[in-house]
């Protein structure tokens, strides 16, 4: 028998099967951790790090994330610390800025579907604004939330599934450049390389895969189904119903009082306060689960790296699937090595990005947008996974066929 599985380290593999199914149930099932997400994968992460302390599995190298956070260790700081409070920092500051924006952008949009037809508004999205996750996926995320929340706004249509498409595609666009996000920075810092080898080396799938992307958000905003009125839209046409009627007799004392109450609540409802007390809860809600995936990742890697050390390529891009509910920097570092070919890191850096839209934990971006559009956990995975599934099937085909290996220069 292999000496590397001990009687604590079954039980710590046991532990995370049974984490990784958690995951994925409990929050299809139960409504207050679909909500509470990011504390849940606070409490997953720090639970599993517990155990493997305390079984002794987990060793920890020089200047490592967890050894610096728990003996306060200040030299060697790993990029893994700064991680969350540069994601953070960018989140918070881009959503106080559109908050002010959200008007303007508005009247914008406004104009621009009446000029431009839907579906093709959101394949022009969704091909330019989705490869500039390259830049940072939060931000765009960020922006693509907005963009998505008005047009829904403006058309009265339930754009859900080319959110979700857009989260693979600044997903797999970040794989362009150092900066996209974790998973590309380790790859060019383990193999010594820059940004322009993975351009390189992922540039031309990528096209591939965003034009099937763009083509797809287009389809599916033309067949959207239109979202009945809410209750506040309701009041606002009764507002402006009740204007006409001031206007026309300026007398009616009823009619005024009537409108200086909707127009309180209105006020009431979307005032500044009340919009940055929801940015801070969703800001707090993100940074515990970033901080969840990592302290999840530090104590998974030793079974991790076991695991996916001896995958032949083929296996180990299925395997990657599991990237839906993991970190898939982490995958990465433990995955690709210095000295790998090109061929090798494209059929790993692609199937460690493509994988993460399948499920909300499987991206920061991800997270991102579930919040901010009230996506539900199973509503995602219902569309998440087959989009997965669907981008997997196209660049095996890419691979296995010869023409990503074209598409690489």
């Amino acid at each position: 028998m292999d000496p590397f599985w001990t009687v604590p380290v079954r039980l710590l593999s046991l532990a995370m099967l049974g984490s990784l199914v958690a995951l994925i149930v409990l929050p299809m099932c139960i409504r207050w951790i679909d909500d509470q997400l990011g504390y849940f994968m606070l409490f997953l992460g720090a639970g599993l790090l517990w155990l493997s302390l305390s079984l002794g599995v987990v060793q920890f190298d020089t200047g490592a994330f967890v050894q610096t956070l728990l003996l306060s260790q200040r030299s060697g700081l790993h990029l893994l610390l700064l991680e969350p409070w540069v994601l953070i920092l960018c989140y918070f500051s881009l959503s106080l800025l559109l908050l002010f924006l959200r008007r303007p952008l508005h009247r914008g949009l406004r104009r621009w579907s009446r000029t431009i037809h839907p579906p093709v508004l959101v394949f022009l999205w969704t091909l330019i604004a989705g490869s500039l996750g390259s830049l940072s996926v939060v931000v765009m995320a960020v922006i693509g939330a907005l963009f998505f929340a008005i047009l829904r706004d403006v058309t009265h249509r339930d754009y859900t599934p080319c959110v979700i498409l857009y989260a693979a595609a600044i997903g797999l666009s970040a794989l362009l450049t150092t900066v996209g996000e974790p998973l590309s920075l380790f790859i060019a810092q383990t193999l010594g390389e820059g940004s322009g080898y993975l351009l390189r080396t992922f540039g031309g799938i990528y096209i591939v895969n965003i034009l099937a992307l763009a083509f797809a958000s287009g389809f599916l905003a033309s067949r959207s189904r239109i979202i009945p009125e809410t209750l506040e839209e309701r009041m606002l046409k009764d507002v402006h119903r009740a204007e006409r009627v001031v206007a026309q007799k300026k007398d009616v004392m009823e009619v005024k009082e009537a409108l200086h109450a909707v127009e309180e609540f209105e006020e009431h409802a979307h005032d500044f306060s009340h919009e940055f007390d929801r940015i801070l809860h969703s800001t707090t809600k993100l940074y515990f689960f970033v901080l969840g995936l990592l302290l999840f990742g530090e104590a998974a890697k030793p079974v991790a790296a076991r695991v996916f050390a001896d995958l032949p390529p083929l296996a180990a891009f299925f395997g990657n699937a599991v990237s839906s509910v993991a970190d898939n920097a982490l995958l990465g570092l433990l995955e690709i090595h210095k000295g790998m070919p090109q061929s090798l890191v494209l059929v790993l850096g692609i199937s460690l990005a493509l994988w993460g839209v399948g499920l909300v934990p499987g991206n920061v971006c991800n997270i991102v947008l579930k919040e901010r559009h009230g996506i539900s956990f199973r509503r995602w995975a219902s569309i998440g996974l087959p989009c997965a599934m669907g981008l997997a099937v196209l660049n095996v085909t890419l691979i296995q066929t010869g023409v990503a290996g074209w598409l690489m220069f």
